[in-house]
């Protein structure tokens, strides 16, 4: 497990380096396109300043960039693993696919990480926001990776049976926005309750809370947070499991 792992992390790094334009580009593009967004809004609206709502709106847009790189990591690799026609021979693996996908994400999240760090950094020296960080940011984070993995093993395991799923994707990247941006703490406790089952959205109150509002969070916070994130971690992995069996039984794994 452990060779199989450093093998993953210095193939992770070895793409990183190599294109290094292409990560760069990325980090420039999503920063441009928040402005493009927020700063457009402004303009159109006739409203000089987002108020107390900046702060807010930029941990929810980079917390939906980290979300966008983990759910198309799972499904762009099981497509370019079938075009190049390698996805049988990843399967065939003493590992198995879904334990080689899994060690793959987690040496892939280092570099995720640290991408997603840049663009924070980017907008925060733009906007001129300043954020309360302190340790209890980990808990959220963690929650956040683990529900957004369980979703990238779901849609992965649709990408194994259908190989393109590109615009689903783009279809539930939207709908994520709404959940990331949308403040469901401040409603009432019945919408809290509902909302609480859902993914991403517990990590995404947990990151305001910790972030914006400087508060530390409470025991069922934390609670709520990492099982949201295990279940939906573990429904992915259950779901991507199966179609790997599925698509062996019919022999179509490395049809495209």
């Amino acid at each position: 497990m452990l060779r199989l792992f450093a093998a993953e992390f210095r193939r992770s790094a070895l793409l990183m380096r190599r294109y290094l334009g292409n990560t760069v580009g990325g980090i420039i593009g999503i920063t441009l396109v928040f402005l493009a967004l927020f700063y457009g809004a402004q303009f159109i609206s006739g409203v000089n300043r987002f108020g107390d709502r900046l702060d807010t709106l930029v941990v929810g847009y980079t917390l939906w960039t980290l979300i966008l790189f983990v759910l198309a990591e799972v499904s762009s690799d099981a497509q370019q693993e079938a075009q190049s026609g390698t996805l049988e021979q990843v399967c065939l693996s003493p590992f198995g696919l879904t334990r080689i996908f899994v060690l793959r994400g987690l040496a892939n999240m280092l570099w995720m990480l640290c991408t997603n760090a840049a663009v924070l950094g980017l907008l925060l020296l733009i906007t001129g926001v300043s954020l309360q960080v302190s340790a209890w940011v980990i808990v959220p984070v963690i929650g956040a990776l683990l529900s957004a993995y369980g979703l990238a093993f779901l849609f992965g395991s649709l990408a194994l049976s259908a190989k393109k799923i590109q615009q689903l994707l783009n279809l539930v990247n939207f709908a994520l926005l709404f959940l990331l941006m949308t403040p469901f703490e401040t409603m009432g406790p019945v919408v809290r309750a509902v909302t609480s089952v859902l993914p991403l959205v517990p990590s995404a109150e947990g990151l305001r809370l910790t972030l914006v509002q400087g508060q530390p969070l409470e025991p069922l916070q934390v609670m709520v947070m990492l099982l949201s994130g295990a279940v939906w971690f573990g429904l992915g992995l259950l779901a991507f499991r199966g179609a790997d069996r599925s698509v062996r039984q019919r022999g179509v794994l490395n049809s495209y």
